[in-house]
């Protein structure tokens, strides 16, 4: 899913590199997050933390895969500013096939896999799951799932549920206890079929979309349906901290903006 390259010219080529503006659609985003990791390798900025919640934040698992294989061919310097930019394998976005080309050694050592098994994509876990995108009134740590097939001229993530579409899917994490933490405190678990959440947008997700990210910062949602990670891999439920789930979504409010449920 091809949408650009970095030496394509775009209308606003001459905006700093480290501006979010160029970030709202999927095909802008492809396009200045690679010109970004670019002026990075070469000493520029934005740093490798932003540019990392960038690209695990904003873009579909077949973008990230693209970003991180052009990255990738760089050359040496960029092989190893791919951590940085992406994390430590094995990568979620990266298919079997890719494993092929790549040595997870040369990324970080002790690493041995560059991909997760197939049958644990369709669930992702702890690790997979990245920056939540929102966080629910349990503490509940939720990520908006676009569809991976989605086109250039599409909203960037979360941008996409301002236009109020009826049906949405999210991953859910419940988040670990803190050290210090009680271990007999219980911890909010899946919620159930019918279930209200309440959504506010998290600081990293502010922090790659800027002040843009304000239109969708707070959701309520209707859950439908919920799969956990222990149906698809035979583990008993208790043991699960990743779902997945399909929701009804009641309201989209800017952050800040108070308003009944729908």
């Amino acid at each position: 899913m091809a949408f650009g390259t970095a030496s394509q010219s775009t209308p606003r080529d001459s905006r700093s590199a480290d501006e979010p503006a160029d970030l709202e659609t999927l095909g802008r985003a492809h396009v200045t997050l690679q010109r970004q990791i670019e002026a990075h390798l070469q000493g520029g900025t934005p740093s490798a933390e932003l540019l990392r919640v960038r690209v695990l934040t904003l873009l579909t698992p077949p973008l990230q895969r693209e970003l991180f294989l052009w990255t990738a061919a760089r050359g040496a310097h960029a092989l190893r500013a791919c951590q940085a930019l992406f994390g430590a394998p094995p990568y979620a976005f990266l298919g079997p096939g890719d494993a092929a080309a790549l040595s997870a050694r040369g990324f970080a050592p002790g690493r041995t896999r560059m991909t997760y098994e197939a049958s644990r994509a369709a669930a992702p876990n702890y690790a997979q799951f990245g920056n939540p995108h929102y966080e629910d009134q349990e503490g509940r740590q939720l990520r908006f799932m676009q569809d991976p097939q989605s086109g250039p001229e599409a909203p960037t993530s979360v941008l996409a549920l301002e236009g109020g579409p009826a049906r949405v899917e999210f991953t859910l994490r419940l988040p670990r206890k803190r050290a210090g933490t009680r271990g007999d405190e219980p911890r909010a678990g899946f919620p159930g079929p019918n279930a209200r959440l309440r959504l506010r947008l998290q600081p990293a997700l502010r922090t790659a979309l800027g002040v843009r990210a304000d239109a969708v910062g707070e959701l309520d949602l209707r859950v439908l349906d919920i799969q956990s990670a222990s149906l698809l891999r035979g583990r008993p439920v208790a043991r699960d901290a990743v779902a997945l789930f399909r929701a009804e979504l009641l309201a989209v409010r800017p952050t800040g903006r108070a308003g009944p449920r729908s």
